[in-house]
């Protein structure tokens, strides 16, 4: 049998909707790919990491695709990211997407892409941009997950975060384009979207988490690859950039989840003496400078 070109990972799990999931799988029809390059495995588990890393193992693809089953893809779209992908033999390629409700796949106009940058290594990006933290905003190699032993923490909230970290982290050759190819549907009651006391102390502690993932793996990991990577102090930089931005996303989770000053200020305390605040001279953006005058004045 041969190989599929991709691999499509569904998690489907828990009170997931079987209408969704097959409208879903209706989309995957619509991108005009010969049924014997494209593999689907729907992947029960525990939780979105289990399920996902259960799907990275069972595929034979060499490209592999995140997609929730609330959501879907915009028609014939994947077939020119994979003839790119192929072109270029590249690790890693980002593309975007678009917040929908109903099925706008069959009204909705979406323009060719405008631009397609390249990169030697993603880090070439990640070290000068800010990067969508989810999984399902890329395709990516298979055999790039299972040289680096790169997998999803299971039962967490935000596991996207040091799952895409890794993968920008060791990708090389890199296509980034604007071409819109995933329908994030918002549905009531979905993981993301539904909040009480209970999930709200969970997220700011699996955060923080995401957050020591990244700093820890700075901190041993990535020092060790000066020799084994090429463009490692690039991929370094693009490391800081993440570490820092995550420290600032872990403060702003802790108002936004409407955390007691106290808490805050203990939270803040211990960012402290972990050495992620105060913040680095960097200037990233103008927003960046500003927090980073602000973690100056605690």
């Amino acid at each position: 049998m041969s190989q599929p070109l991709l691999s499509i990972i569904v998690p489907f799990y828990g009170n997931a909707d079987r209408h969704l999931l097959e409208r879903c799988l209706e989309s995957f029809k619509r991108q005009k790919i010969a049924e014997e390059k494209l593999e689907v495995l729907v992947v029960d588990g525990d939780s979105l990491g289990n399920a996902r890393n259960r799907g990275i193992d069972q595929a034979r693809g060499k490209y592999l695709l995140f997609i929730d089953a609330d959501d879907y893809l915009f028609d014939n779209k994947l077939l020119l990211c994979l003839h790119s992908l192929e072109k270029q033999n590249a690790d890693l390629l980002a593309f975007a997407h678009k917040r929908v409700c109903g099925d706008l796949h069959k009204s909705l106009h979406l323009p060719q892409p405008l631009k397609e940058d390249h990169y030697k290594i993603a880090a070439d990006y990640s070290a000068n941009n800010n990067f969508l933290y989810t999984a399902w905003g890329y395709i990516m190699r298979k055999d790039l997950l299972d040289r680096h032993q790169i997998r999803f923490r299971e039962g967490v909230y935000h596991e996207d975060e040091f799952f895409t970290t890794s993968v920008f982290y060791y990708a090389n050759y890199t296509i980034i384009t604007d071409l819109v190819v995933y329908a994030y549907s918002k549905q009531v009651g979905s993981i993301l979207h539904t909040i009480d006391e209970e999930s709200r102390k969970k997220r700011i502690a699996d955060f923080k988490t995401a957050l020591f993932d990244v700093s820890n793996f700075l901190n041993t990991n990535a020092v060790a690859d000066e020799v084994l990577l090429p463009y490692w102090d690039t991929r370094l930089l693009a490391l800081h950039r993440k570490k820092a931005f995550l420290t600032i996303d872990y403060v702003v989770q802790l108002f936004r989840n409407r955390c007691t000053l106290r808490f805050i200020y203990k939270e803040l305390c211990y960012l402290k003496r972990a050495s992620l605040l105060p913040l680095s001279g960097k200037v990233y953006s103008w927003k960046y400078c500003i927090a980073r005058v602000l973690s100056h004045l605690i």
